[in-house]
């Protein structure tokens, strides 16, 4: 019996793309930045491949049909992304336009406006393929907890019907759980990431108080490229594609500015909210270490760039030592882009935009922390099923 879920058509033709974005040298950013994630969702379709693999037929028919239409869809999604991908990656190598014209050294939006295409287009592709990305990691942690349980339902001893007789009832089901860690992760800790934690501070602060549902144990944040605090440089060295930014020493205070913009509002000034303001105020950046995957439930990240670095520095790590780096069901990274816009679209949340004095102002910091307000709001809803006080959401 054929197995209901198969790859392997959508392993081929993201190869194919791979292994034609890798002979192109002197593709600018957006393309490159398509063949990247190409060769990110390569990765995680083999994983797929090998969790297939080492099931028994009968433990892939156990699945839910839900389940297995959802991962029949994400398969249908990536084979369509990964065509079009390589249509894009080889008429950028042939270099050819409609007239038959040279591109290689034109401007990006004149090349792929002679290639029949645009950059909005491949801004599209970038964004469909961390969408495909993050919905296949999803399923391959639930797939994998699924046939955990499902093995241990089959070890059980058989109950014959004549002993049910007097038997204690079946225990209620768990309780929803209400203890989740959560870490916010950008490059230096000094600017999303601070904010982003000190918000959903002051959210449970407000759904505390009037005796809401809170189900968030634990709220930190810190930055890839920051050395004070973290064991992961030289890892990261390894493993992270040549990028401008660098790694600073760490310890450094929240960017002003972003704080002043989060923290402008009257309703910050009762004693509770003054006090999250006051520890922000006064924390200090600090780097990721290598338990990160296995002590956090959930990773939440601002950029693509930062996902696929949290996903290249996982790998290393399972690969050092030689398990899994972290916990089932742990270690989950989301991109807080996932939250806002359209359903599918993972828009990113880049730092504030610079004047031209080079500095960040406040004004501009409005506009990047309403983007980190609306994503936290809506992934704690979505993901946490998290009712805020109208009261405490208008004002914040």
């Amino acid at each position: 019996m054929a197995s209901p879920i198969s790859p392997a058509d959508a392993i081929a033709l993201v190869q194919k793309a791979v292994e034609l974005w890798k002979k192109i040298e002197d593709a600018p950013d957006k393309v490159a930045k398509v063949g990247r994630r190409m060769e990110h969702l390569e990765g995680y379709l083999l994983d797929l491949r090998d969790l297939l693999g080492n099931k028994k037929q009968h433990s892939l028919a156990s699945l839910r049909p839900a389940q297995t239409k959802r991962l029949q869809d994400i398969i249908k999604d990536i084979e369509k992304s990964a065509e079009q991908v390589y249509a894009i990656l080889l008429r950028w190598e042939k270099a050819l336009g409609p007239f038959g014209l040279q591109w290689k050294y034109k401007p990006i939006g004149d090349a792929m406006f002679a290639l029949g295409s645009s950059t909005d287009k491949l801004d599209s592709l970038s964004q469909e393929l961390e969408q495909e990305k993050n919905d296949l990691s999803d399923s391959l942690q639930l797939m994998g907890l699924f046939f955990q349980m499902n093995a241990l339902q089959l070890a059980l001893p058989s109950t014959s019907t004549s002993s049910n007789k007097g038997r204690n009832p079946s225990p209620s089901p768990s309780p929803p759980k209400h203890d989740y860690k959560i870490i916010f992760v950008d490059p230096y800790n000094v600017g999303r990431s601070k904010v982003a934690e000190a918000y959903i501070k002051l959210l449970r602060e407000s759904t505390i108080r009037t005796e809401g549902t809170w189900r968030v144990k634990l709220i930190h944040s810190a930055g890839i490229l920051v050395k004070t605090g973290g064991d992961c440089v030289e890892i990261l060295e390894e493993v992270r594609p040549s990028l401008k930014q660098s790694f600073r020493p760490g310890g450094e205070k929240p960017i002003w500015t972003a704080m002043a913009s989060l923290f402008s509002d009257p309703v910050s000034e009762d004693a509770a909210k003054k006090d999250i303001r006051d520890k922000a105020l006064v924390s200090r950046s600090r780097g990721i270490r290598q338990n990160i995957f296995s002590d956090y439930d959930m990773i939440l990240v601002f950029t693509g760039r930062d996902s696929e670095n949290l996903t290249r520095l996982k790998k290393a790590l399972t690969e050092k030592k030689g398990d899994d780096a972290g916990s089932k069901g742990k270690g989950r990274v989301i991109h807080l882009g996932g939250y806002l816009g359209k359903k599918g679209e993972v828009r990113e949340i880049v730092n504030a935009a610079k004047n031209k004095d080079g500095k960040e102002s406040k004004e501009s910091w409005n506009k990047t922390n309403a983007s980190i307000k609306m994503a936290v709001r809506w992934f704690l809803k979505r993901e946490l099923d998290w009712v805020g006080p109208a009261k405490a959401i208008a004002g914040s």
